[in-house]
């Protein structure tokens, strides 16, 4: 019986389709052998449609009631499944043991004694200190100090292109000029350049190329002249011309 009920199970819902079917041809037949009767003449013909009408109903009639028993046997007709029961869970009592308590010796634990060592300073080397010597400034070639020649030295050799270096700023001043004359004690003196209206304090007096000149002994001299037309004594310097 199960089995049978199992199966129905599988297939109600095909059979309920089927019996659905069938129900709609019937009542489909029903509707039509009802018109049939409406507009039939005859008897005989009313009693046909009549017939037909009482089998569509029939046919609807058997599709409900096995949908109906369908239903029953799928959904009543299968036994009740005793419940188990089960039993009911004992509580157990557990015992939780008291820890007891043991004192341990404590062992005193050794102290470290840190003992600082102060580092010894190590002296730091001092770097020799070197005082510059100064050099000298070369001693003025004449007495006048507004009136100085520093360069060229006394004796010094010419070539090529010559600086005449030194100061030229006297009280009043109005020019300079240096000039040069052939041997030791010239007794012609010549213009080197020309007349300079600026005065100069320890920088370029004049510049001139020696080669222009013969190759000897000269002397180059330093004349700064006052507005008045005066002027101390010359600073003179002997030099010789490189061949």
């Amino acid at each position: 019986m199960s089995i049978i009920i199992t199966l129905l199970k599988a297939y109600a819902i095909w059979l309920y389709i089927l019996f659905a079917i069938v129900a709609l041809f019937a009542l489909r037949a029903a509707l039509k052998a009802r018109a049939e009767i409406r507009q039939s003449i005859f008897s005989l013909e009313k009693e046909f449609a009549r017939n037909r009408l009482y089998r569509a109903v029939t046919v609807m009639v058997v599709m409900a009631l096995l949908a109906g028993a369908l239903f029953v046997a799928t959904h009543l007709g299968e036994p009740a499944t005793p419940a188990t029961t089960e039993p009911t869970p004992t509580a157990t009592r557990f015992l939780r043991a008291t820890p007891t308590y043991s004192p341990e010796e404590l062992t005193p634990t050794p102290t470290a004694t840190v003992t600082r060592v102060r580092p010894t300073r190590q002296p730091i080397p001092t770097a020799p200190v070197f005082t510059p010597t100064a050099t000298p400034a070369p001693p003025p070639l004449c007495p006048t100090p507004g009136v100085n020649l520093t360069s060229p030295r006394p004796g010094a050799r010419l070539s090529g292109v010559v600086q005449v270096t030194g100061t030229a700023a006297i009280g009043n001043f109005w020019y300079y000029k240096v000039e040069i004359g052939i041997g030791r004690n010239p007794s012609q003196w010549s213009v080197v350049g020309d007349l300079h209206y600026a005065p100069v304090s320890a920088g370029v007096l004049e510049t001139f190329n020696a080669a222009a000149f013969p190759a000897g002994e000269y002397t180059l001299r330093l004349v700064v002249v006052d507005k008045t037309g005066n002027f101390p004594e010359p600073c003179a310097v002997a030099v010789t011309i490189a061949p």
